[in-house]
């Protein structure tokens, strides 16, 4: 059934995750890190959080194929214990590393590669010939305004990023994008549709 159409709507089915306590809410393993310098390598950064802790996974998205594409400026890392992300998190939030104030919290997902995040967010965008505007469909209900304007701004200068939410704010799955210039966003929805099609891998690690 995972991967099936129900109704137009994918379905992912997967193991039930048992929570022991609500405490286990505010516990996380997982960090989003931006403004990094373009030069840093994936091990340099993972040099850098190893320092409060043992790490599971670091990785910095990519522009194409990794680790050969262009840094965007923005990577994610696992820790194996939640009280040393933490203290990442505490230490290195807006920490200078090569003039360059870093953007360090908790991560609400686990990602791989930029492929296998593109491949995960089963992202459909609508052409509309000549337009500055993409609707994004089946976004995963915890994809921020700031994770989509991330992934897209590699591709030209947006001007608004929303992600749709209803009255309660939770997520409807889809969201706008809109670049300064249509052969910005003609640029975004050919690659990242390319990145689909070539079916490169899955990000969502639970």
């Amino acid at each position: 059934m995972n991967g099936m159409l129900l109704n137009d709507t994918e379905v992912y089915v997967g193991p039930f995750l048992q929570r022991d306590s609500p405490n286990e809410e505010e516990m996380f393993t997982d960090i989003y890190v931006k403004n990094l310098s373009k030069s840093l390598t994936d091990e340099e950064l993972n040099t850098i959080f190893q320092e409060f802790g043992p790490t599971k996974s670091c990785v910095i998205i990519r522009d194409g194929e990794v680790p050969q594409g262009k840094s965007k400026g923005f990577g994610f890392v696992n820790f194996e214990n939640p009280e040393d992300a933490e203290k990442a998190v505490e230490a290195l939030n807006g920490k200078k590393f090569e003039d360059k104030e870093w953007f360090v919290t908790k991560s609400k997902k686990k990602y791989q590669s930029e492929a296998e995040v593109m491949r995960g967010l089963k992202q459909v965008i609508n052409r509309s010939q000549g337009s500055n505007n993409l609707c994004v469909k089946k976004l995963d209900k915890r994809v921020t305004d700031e994770i989509l304007k991330d992934l897209f701004s590699s591709y030209g200068t947006i001007t608004s990023c929303k992600v749709m939410r209803d009255n309660s704010g939770v997520s409807k799955g889809s969201g706008f994008v809109s670049f300064l210039k249509p052969v910005e966003a003609l640029k975004a929805m050919e690659e990242i549709n390319g990145e689909l099609n070539r079916g490169n891998g899955t990000f969502f690690l639970f």
